[in-house]
């Protein structure tokens, strides 16, 4: 019985093993961390495509049934809470200060 396909295979190995023991161990490190690398980022790009990915009103559009009437969404408006009053109208806190007279001269300049 001839295993042509399991002899080159192992030969492979076993040059990539021999390779490995050759080398100093900077090397080994150099080469763990990229793999490291690789699955790190392997592992990030999966997570944003299939967990992180955001949920799109229109993403299951063509599939909804014939039957179900459309959704209409709404933007949701931001709801004041009854114990925090809003601020106070200029009515409220006496109005404006008194008009300037012309002759009191320029206004003065406001520092940074």
């Amino acid at each position: 019985m001839n295993n042509f396909g399991i002899t080159p295979c192992l030969a492979v190995l076993d040059a990539m093993f021999n390779r490995w023991n050759n080398m100093s161990p900077i090397r080994h490190n150099l080469v763990l961390a990229l793999v490291v690398l690789v699955f790190l980022a392997l592992g990030v790009a999966i997570w944003a495509m299939f967990v992180h990915a955001p949920n799109h009103p229109n993403k299951n559009r063509h599939n909804k049934k014939k039957n179900e009437p459309e959704k209409r969404h709404r933007k949701w408006r931001k709801r004041r809470r009854e114990h925090r009053p809003l601020n106070p109208t200029l009515a409220e806190t006496g109005g404006l200060p008194p008009a300037r007279d012309p002759s009191d001269g320029p206004r003065p300049e406001a520092g940074p």
